[in-house]
């Protein structure tokens, strides 16, 4: 929509940009970010990022894209909306988990 400061891309697009190292930001529960998700995310569920939204913005530098996404795309569109009041370039990845088709891993983030 018009007044979204944030862009939203497909999990191709991203699954093609993750040779670059992006910054990508899980924001299910942890357990579901456990049983399985995308090698190199960081887990923040969203009420952390509703309550703490500097909790992900301090992870990025100035310029680095921010990759939001959770389950089907729903919260991490909230979380985008967020997050996007505070920086600029953060990026709703729409479909989730349940589209994506690359490598998941499982476990707790390091």
């Amino acid at each position: 929509m018009f007044w979204d400061k944030f862009t939203s891309i497909s999990t191709a697009q991203l699954q093609s940009k993750l040779p670059q190292h992006p910054l990508i930001v899980d924001v299910r529960q942890p357990d579901e970010y456990q049983d399985g998700h995308i090698p190199g995310a960081v887990n923040v569920p969203l009420m952390t990022v509703m309550q703490n939204p500097a909790t992900v913005t301090s992870k990025a530098t100035a310029d680095q894209p921010i990759y939001v996404v959770c389950h089907s795309g729903a919260r991490s569109r909230q979380a985008a909306k967020i997050l996007s009041r505070q920086k600029q370039n953060v990026i709703n990845v729409t479909g989730g988990m349940m589209q994506w088709s690359g490598k998941t891993k499982r476990g707790n983030q390091r």
